[in-house]
């Protein structure tokens, strides 16, 4: 069997896995994933080290709750390349459902200083703070993100629309504004 070919077998397989879990059957699902597992540790055998199998085998394990090992491959992923943006996020996620706050927090703080263009993270990090009750830091993170107005043009829309998304529409207006002023 080829790389390809047995990275596919996995996709395939975790595809039914997915089909077989929307339909509540169990047993089918955890077979297909179970078989997604090894199909994508098999392809690590003949492919070592790529980045592609080894985040669709980490996040399949997270799927299986088997997080720990999950972590343990983003983790990898990272050492090697602190640019794979989908590593961040999926680790992101990872500890932020199992209730691990601040490493959820510092993960994401460090796809921040390894993407700081990407204003999407930042606007992530702030969601996080309100998810916590940090009020204060939220604001910091969204003033910064306006600080960068000149290079991103949407950033008073952008904390606009995440003070409208958690309700608090005056803050919302008072950003758009102030946009409008900034844009004069």
């Amino acid at each position: 069997n080829s790389f390809e070919g047995t990275k596919l077998q996995g996709e395939l397989a975790l595809s039914a896995a997915m089909q077989f879990a929307g339909k509540s059957k169990a047993t089918e699902a955890k077979e297909k994933m179970e078989e997604a597992i090894a199909s994508y540790r098999k392809a690590l055998q003949l492919k070592p080290g790529d980045t592609a199998t080894m985040l669709a085998l980490a996040k399949t394990l997270a799927l299986y709750s088997e997080l720990a090992e999950a972590e343990q491959i983003y983790k990898e992923v990272l050492d090697k390349d602190k640019t794979q943006l989908a590593a961040y996020n999926e680790l992101y996620r990872l500890y932020y459902a199992q209730g691990k706050r601040q490493e959820a927090e510092n993960i994401l703080k460090r796809a921040i200083a390894s993407h700081p263009n990407d204003y999407g993270l930042q606007t992530l990090l702030a969601a996080h703070y309100f998810s916590v009750n940090n009020r204060p830091e939220m604001t910091k993170v969204l003033n910064n993100l306006k600080a960068h107005f000149k290079e991103y043009p949407e950033a008073f829309k952008k904390a606009g629309d995440f003070y409208f998304r958690i309700g608090d529409a005056d803050q919302a207006i008072r950003q758009y504004q102030e946009g409008m002023s900034a844009d004069n």
